[in-house]
């Protein structure tokens, strides 16, 4: 995994090497604190989204209604999977978000536990991560590319960011959150 391990405070962004083409399974992982609610903040982004170029990306990050979201669209421009978490976030509240795609599909994790998600497209049985994009994407921590502009950089602090090549297990994602959460308390 990639571990960009001291917190960062994002007043720009993080741009994450080109390793992930292939992978169709994995877990993106992160621990955030909000700074301004009613808007998208982009967490982990990765696109190919520039001017009249093939419209396909990936994102896991809070959406402007502050709940966690996770989207996923094909080099067509069609959506294949979009969900939410059904509960909020906060501002000034650490949080650890997780984010798990596997040969089962997709889940989110909030503070260890698995979220209860509405998905406006697809469904948790989807199984779409870095693979599912064209090749010519840009991954971003902290901001997304859109269109040819780069938009929505995440307004808080990011800390311990951490990319797996293997969706971690649910036990797992309880032990990173027990034996981390004392740095965000």
């Amino acid at each position: 995994f990639i571990k960009y391990s001291d917190t960062l405070y994002l007043i720009d962004y993080i741009d994450v090497p080109d390793a992930f083409d292939d992978l169709s399974v994995g877990t993106l992982e992160a621990w955030i604190k909000l700074a301004q609610l009613g808007l998208a903040h982009d967490l982990f982004c990765s696109s190919a989204f520039t001017a009249g170029a093939v419209r396909d990306f990936m994102y896991f990050s809070p959406e402007a209604d502050n709940k966690l979201g996770f989207r996923v669209l094909n080099p067509a421009g069609t959506v294949i999977v979009y969900g939410t978490t059904n509960n909020t976030l906060s501002v000034d509240t650490w949080y650890h978000v997780v984010c798990t795609i596997s040969t089962s599909g997709n889940a989110i994790f909030r503070d260890g536990v698995a979220q209860a998600m509405t998905y406006t497209q697809g469904n948790a049985a989807i199984q779409a991560f870095f693979n599912t994009l064209s090749a010519t994407q840009e991954t971003y921590i902290g901001r997304l590319l859109y269109d040819g502009v780069y938009y929505a950089r995440f307004k808080g602090i990011v800390g311990e960011v951490r990319i797996y090549n293997r969706a971690l297990t649910a036990a797992e994602i309880q032990q990173n959150y027990q034996v981390t959460k004392w740095r965000y308390q």
